[in-house]
């Protein structure tokens, strides 16, 4: 979480602001001049049609600035708790409440969710997989992960009953999905059903 704050605050220390090309968003002009900023924002002034607005691209409408926003859907995301969250945006002078905090997370959150789910992760050829034993409502059940041997990116994942006689099938389908593809060597404890269906794939 410190790390999440030291990177905030640099930005704000810095406050750079790189050019790229703005459009109005009432004429879509081009002629644009920069006049100032407000709340963390570049405000800017169209000089053929006269509106002033800020370029905040995804945060139209925000009294906020973006960074407070992206900050709380980060430590969400992490596992901190609204309250604290609240806390912490308090402390850099970010004065909102519980449920504004929730509402940023909730709406962020799942337009990064629907833009990961069209990302094709970069993975290798060498996968291995791995189970992790656990009771669920009392009863005993194993957690299967298929990760990527290289950088252990965790591809796809499988909750079964029995460790080496449940149909794993579901699971393969689920990492071809993600990734396009099978690979070429599969690392398992020996299990007969990872090996099978590896060799049917």
């Amino acid at each position: 979480m410190m790390g999440i704050l030291n990177d905030f605050l640099v930005f704000k220390e810095q406050n750079t602001f790189e050019p790229r090309q703005i459009l109005c968003l009432r004429c879509g002009s081009s002629d644009i001049i920069q006049k100032g900023a407000r709340i963390g924002n570049h405000r800017f002034q169209c000089k053929s049609c006269g509106k002033y607005f800020t370029d905040s691209l995804g945060f139209e409408g925000r009294r906020s600035a973006p960074e407070y926003i992206t900050v709380d859907v980060e430590l969400v995301y992490v596992g901190l708790s609204i309250r604290k969250t609240v806390k912490v945006l308090h402390s850099i002078y970010c004065n909102v409440g519980r449920f504004t905090i929730h509402r940023w997370a909730d709406q962020y959150g799942h337009m990064m969710d629907e833009y990961l789910d069209g990302i094709t992760p970069l993975v290798g050829e060498e996968w291995r997989t791995d189970e992790i034993y656990m009771k669920i409502r009392g009863k005993r059940k194993y957690l299967f992960a298929m990760l990527d041997s290289e950088t252990r990116y965790w591809i796809a994942k499988q909750v079964a009953t029995h460790k080496g006689t449940d149909d794993v099938r579901p699971m393969f389908k689920q990492a071809r999905d993600i990734t396009g593809k099978i690979p070429s060597k599969l690392i398992s404890d020996g299990a007969s059903n990872f090996a099978e269906t590896h060799k049917d794939e």
